[in-house]
């Protein structure tokens, strides 16, 4: 089971999210097969990350897949720092 959101950012190239998310410290691997970066924490051993993160038109679409407070904070004040204001939504297709 997952929570999902939409994380919408103001943004003109792909470039910068990409070096952003590949810079976070709980990356561990760009999935080519569905375009996403996956990030786990160190207590994580299991098959899923703790976080699929996939850039989309209006921000990036953010799959917690059982991540800590630490991590979603992470995640957000470093889209914050790096992108300005931010808008969280529940994901809806």
């Amino acid at each position: 089971m997952s929570i999902e959101y939409k994380v919408i950012i103001e943004y003109k190239d792909t470039e910068p999210i990409d070096k952003f998310l590949r810079n976070l410290p709980c990356f561990t691997g760009f999935d080519k097969e569905w375009n996403s970066y996956n990030h786990r924490e160190e207590n994580n051993t299991g098959k899923m990350p703790n976080a699929e993160i996939k850039i989309e038109d209006e921000g990036v679409y953010l799959c917690d897949y059982g991540m800590s407070r630490q991590l979603f904070g992470l995640i957000v004040t470093n889209l914050i720092s790096q992108f300005g204001r931010v808008q969280i939504e529940d994901y809806e297709i």
